[in-house]
């Protein structure tokens, strides 16, 4: 018969053993990566909201939309007054009119059939018609730039989703009067997800920026998860003797939720 013996060391001994690390768990809370009061730079009647709550959202996507039949409007004599160049092509025939004209004339007048005071006024035709083709130019680029301002006036009717997420609110409905004190939906970041905690002021110095914990969330979410260590604290809470810290989780297929509690454990 052989015999084996074991050695039960006390809790407090075990920090005092060679290459042995000892973890620490500390309490947390899975959070959305940020929340999203979804609203609009201008006032109006709601036309339409596309999306309810709990639907997820990709960045771009149409929330909702004012009602724009005036700036729609707008946007379409903006567009026509852009896309008109007829009187560039006026002024530009008239040039090489006056050009042909003038080479005529010059040739003429070498000759002494034409004079030079009939030249002059061809000359100044010219001239005339060069300045009518750079006015006409110019207001070309107006029409071109009050386009853009009225496709931003009407842009700013359509609200699109900021982020990929989730709808978490929806306060308002087709027919409401949208106004500056109010806004259309709620929406949360849920990938990546913020892991927040209050580390004891011991475990300063066990952790640092970029560093992989394990969290495990909150029955009846299972699993464990691997969270980047992304911003530390550096002003700590003295009645608490704590200091702040958070940490990126990768949720790709929206696993886990927002606001549950969750475990990390931090090796001492």
């Amino acid at each position: 018969m052989s015999y084996r013996w074991f050695w039960v060391c006390p809790l407090g001994l075990w920090a005092a053993l060679p290459g042995m690390v000892l973890a620490q768990e500390i309490s947390c809370v899975i959070e959305p990566k940020q929340l999203i009061k979804l609203s609009t730079p201008v006032e109006g009647v709601i036309a339409e909201i596309s999306v309810e709550r709990g639907q997820a959202v990709k960045k771009g996507q149409v929330i909702a939309r004012l009602e724009s039949d005036v700036e729609e409007s707008s946007v379409t004599l903006a567009r026509e007054r852009a896309a008109n160049t007829a009187s560039i092509q006026s002024a530009r025939a008239q040039i090489e009119l006056l050009k042909s004209k003038l080479a005529r004339a010059e040739k003429m007048n070498t000759k002494k059939h034409t004079s030079d005071a009939d030249l002059e006024e061809i000359r100044t035709e010219l001239r005339v018609a060069r300045h009518q083709l750079s006015e006409a130019l110019h207001q070309k680029k107006l029409a071109e730039l009050e386009l853009v301002y009225s496709e931003k006036v009407l842009k700013q009717r359509i609200i699109e989703s900021p982020i990929d997420g989730v709808v978490v609110e929806k306060l308002m409905s087709p027919g409401e009067y949208r106004n500056e004190q109010s806004h259309i939906v709620t929406l949360a970041e849920i990938d990546p997800l913020n892991v927040e905690m209050f580390v004891p002021l011991e475990l300063h110095g066990s952790i640092v920026q970029g560093d992989m914990i394990r969290v495990v969330p909150e029955a009846p979410f299972e699993g464990e998860y691997q969270a980047e260590v992304e911003i530390i604290d550096k002003v700590f809470d003295a009645a608490s003797a704590t200091f702040g810290v958070r940490l990126k989780l990768a949720n790709p297929d929206y696993r886990l939720p927002a606001g549950i509690k969750c475990s990390a454990e931090i090796a001492a």
